[in-house]
């Protein structure tokens, strides 16, 4: 009986000081860790919702524009990714079978949603080059050689990347030009003698960010969405 009295006491106790300490516990990765991990290997996502273009048929593509000091100094050639609207009427009808199957097209529909979202990731190649790529899912890749500058008097190279905020864009447009992405150097801070990044969260499209004032070399990625002429063909939508 005295042994047992023991045991008791013992497991009490274990229990008493199991319950009062302190534990570290493994967890899961979240999302925001698995993008902080991205961005300490010098890759940035984001990713843009173009759903309410799908009232219309367009035209979708990409360029970038480069500047230094605020002065726009070159552009790239736009990349066409297609439109954001396909028919079957494009294809022969040979090949319209497999198309139908392959994107789920209902039997009443000629067209199907091709351009709903598009990604924009930046990507360091070394410390003197970086790629700028434009990504839809189905639709196709385009990727942007870009160039990089040091900064300060370390010859510091440190780009990073912003998004852009949204206006509402007319229902009668017919070609527009919208800021997606800036990326860009850091400018050196002489009073506390280091390169800093920081600023507004999100760009102002009408380019009046205060950060701009102070970055010495920026891209701005633009999505262009060019509205398709009435090709005369009846939509059986």
């Amino acid at each position: 009986m005295k042994y047992l009295t023991i045991v008791l006491s013992l497991l009490a106790s274990t229990a008493s000081y199991a319950s009062d300490s302190l534990m570290v516990r493994q967890t899961e990765p979240e999302l925001s860790d698995i993008y902080v991990a991205l961005e300490s290997l010098g890759v940035t996502m984001y990713r843009f919702d173009l759903k309410d273009f799908l009232s219309a048929r367009y035209n979708v593509s990409v360029h970038i524009d480069e500047f230094v000091n605020g002065e726009k100094t070159s552009g790239s050639p736009e990349f066409s990714l297609g439109t954001n609207i396909q028919s079957l009427k494009e294809f022969d009808e040979t090949e319209r079978d497999f198309i139908r199957e392959k994107y789920d097209i209902p039997e009443d529909s000629y067209e199907w949603d091709r351009i709903t979202d598009i990604t924009i990731h930046t990507r360091g190649q070394n410390d003197s080059s970086a790629f700028i790529i434009a990504d839809i899912a189905g639709a196709g890749r385009c990727s942007f050689p870009v160039k990089r500058y040091p900064t300060g008097p370390d010859s510091t190279y440190f780009y990073h990347s912003r998004p852009f905020s949204f206006n509402g864009i007319p229902h009668d447009s017919t070609t527009v030009s919208i800021p997606l992405v800036l990326y860009g150097s850091g400018w050196y801070d002489q009073e506390h003698n280091l390169v800093r990044f920081c600023g507004e969260e999100k760009i102002d499209p009408e380019m009046q960010a205060e950060i701009l004032g102070y970055l010495p070399h920026y891209y701005i990625v633009y999505l262009k969405m060019s509205l398709c002429q009435d090709d005369g063909k009846e939509s059986l939508r």
